[in-house]
């Protein structure tokens, strides 16, 4: 699941041209570090935390059969 997180993190990063804006920094066990310029925080947790929804989503899904 994290991995798959950090995947649509990335590719969202990628979409939106944020590189230099967030940089996500190191994944420990269930967790993501991600520095994010103080002036870009307040947009990107509803991003980050949507994006870490459909993380699990897909994968709960997948393991019950229902591919979305």
């Amino acid at each position: 699941m994290m991995k798959l997180a950090m995947v649509k993190v990335r590719c969202w990063i990628r979409d939106n041209n944020m590189w230099d804006t967030v940089k996500m920094v190191l994944q420990v066990h269930d967790e993501l570090v991600i520095n994010v310029k103080d002036e870009s925080i307040e947009m990107f947790k509803p991003v980050l935390q949507k994006l870490m929804i459909e993380a699990g989503r897909v994968i709960v899904d997948s393991i019950h059969g229902f591919f979305l």
